[in-house]
């Protein structure tokens, strides 16, 4: 859950960052049609370049500044070992000084039904085992899920390997007759993900994750068509995110 990979955060804040250069939170993508109305009232920002490399660079589960201390975050990741670039992807910000704060969240899950079905996101809660914790569900942005290529299908060329055989065929050649053996063509089917984000204003419930537990804890993602994915939120992550100022500020 902790594993530093750059090339995953990359692509996380390609699609899915939330910063504050000025004191807002900005999805880096194109807002569905469902969020429209809702960016009509809200100033359109562009991230810097620098907050950017700020956000891609920090190290997981440890609480970072971003712009001199303008803006505070935490990110945390729970990915498929076999294939990193399936997984669920948190970024926790805060801004004092705008009393902004919020989480972006990206994702990559192997249901492709989410991406047929146009889903967005629409709840995520914390869960100690099945004990719900906090329900956080006031969306800001999102973007609905849509089919992400995530491995080519891929076929291996015919190849030969030599060897010696003394079994052979003793009777008409040479016990020692050089051999040649050639594998079959193998094909491995590429790997899709239903790909989208969203992003979530936390301030309705700042005092219950002020409350979390210090521990790792199981996270429910509900969409609008109502599947629903299961993936975790890494205890360091839990901890750092209670150090937040405005979260550490109720404790």
């Amino acid at each position: 859950m902790n594993f530093n990979r750059s090339h995953i955060w990359h692509c996380t804040g390609a699609i899915a960052t939330a910063t504050v250069v000025t004191g807002t939170f900005v999805m880096m993508s194109a807002p569905s049609t469902q969020a429209q109305d809702n960016l009509t009232t809200q100033p359109r920002i562009q991230i810097s370049p620098q907050a950017l490399s700020e956000i891609r660079e920090a190290p997981f589960s440890e609480l970072f500044d971003i712009g001199d201390s303008e803006a505070f975050a935490v990110k945390d990741q729970d990915y498929n070992a076999a294939q990193p670039a399936i997984g669920f992807f948190s970024l926790w910000g805060d801004v004092p000084s705008r009393e902004a704060l919020g989480v972006a969240v990206k994702y990559c899950f192997e249901d492709t039904s989410l991406a047929r079905a146009n889903a967005e996101l629409v709840e995520m809660k914390l869960m100690d085992g099945e004990t719900e914790l906090v329900t956080i569900d006031q969306v800001t942005v999102s973007r609905a899920a849509y089919l992400n290529e995530v491995q080519p299908p891929r076929q291996s060329n015919v190849h030969t390997s030599f060897y010696y055989d003394p079994w052979y065929d003793p009777f008409y050649y040479s016990p020692f007759r050089l051999g040649v053996t050639v594998a079959p063509p193998v094909y491995t089917p590429g790997v899709n993900c239903s790909a989208g984000a969203a992003l979530f204003d936390l301030t309705p419930v700042q005092d219950e994750i002020a409350a979390l537990p210090e521990q790792t804890l199981n996270v429910r993602l509900l969409f609008s068509n109502g599947a629903t994915e299961y993936w975790r939120l890494g205890g360091g992550t839990v901890s750092e995110l209670k150090q937040l100022p405005t979260i550490a500020a109720m404790q």
